[in-house]
């Protein structure tokens, strides 16, 4: 069953990060209707996006989409700058407690090549049980910075993942801050 969740985490990630280095990102705003028939989507605004077990605030400058499981959000400059910022929802995860460093390591070195932890941090993300990582991708000759926070609400697991293409710049940080506090998980 662990191995099951951790699979279906990295073959999402997998797909954003092929997603990522597209050049032509999906057009349109969403709306979707979960399984509970809450219904999910960007506010008509544009500066809020509600999901069944989240919600965030859009960064200035960022365009939020969604692609098939997840919500994506680019910069206005993309695709020069690759950078991207998901999330993603998943049903609760009985096992999730039980994972270790070593688990998501050699999950994640089997799915990616050449990917090298730099962080790995069991805690709490809004006083939920979480993990946080850190990691590098060499996709196409390039390197990017992977942070993600896979977190379990009391309803359901969400991955918030946070790509970071070769230049970190100040723009990048304050929408990557802006981003993750406003992130309210319910």
């Amino acid at each position: 069953m662990a191995k099951r969740f951790l699979s279906c985490v990295l073959a999402v990630s997998l797909a954003f990060c092929a997603w990522a280095c597209q050049s032509d990102p999906p057009e349109g705003s969403f709306s979707l209707s979960s399984s509970s028939g809450q219904t999910s989507g960007l506010s008509p605004d544009g500066k809020t996006y509600w999901g069944q077990h989240f919600s965030f605030a859009v960064p200035e400058g960022w365009n939020c989409r969604e692609e098939e499981t997840m919500v994506i959000l680019t910069p206005q400059t993309y695709p020069t700058d690759v950078s991207t910022i998901s999330v993603l929802e998943y049903e609760k995860d009985p096992n999730f407690e039980s994972y270790t460093q070593k688990d998501f390591e050699s999950e994640y070195a089997h799915r990616f090549n050449k990917a090298t932890f730099s962080s790995f941090v069991k805690g709490t993300f809004q006083d939920h049980p979480s993990y946080t990582m850190e990691y590098t991708i060499v996709k196409g000759g390039a390197t990017s910075l992977v942070t993600q926070y896979l977190v379990d609400t009391e309803s359901g697991t969400v991955l918030l993942t946070l790509l970071c293409g070769q230049e970190t710049t100040n723009a990048l940080s304050r929408a990557r801050e802006t981003f993750l506090a406003s992130v309210q998980l319910r």
